[in-house]
């Protein structure tokens, strides 16, 4: 019972580090285009 508690949690812990991963990779590559974007059509 414990044990099952303990995985389930630990399931949503690595869930929510997934989730949280991808966004930031997302985050990365949008500021990456958006820089891109503004250096090509300032210069």
């Amino acid at each position: 019972m414990n044990e099952n508690y303990r995985k389930a949690r630990f399931m949503k812990c690595y869930t929510f580090l997934q989730v949280l991963k991808n966004a930031l990779i997302g985050l990365i590559l949008v500021m990456k285009v958006e820089y891109f974007y503004i250096r090509c059509c300032t210069f």
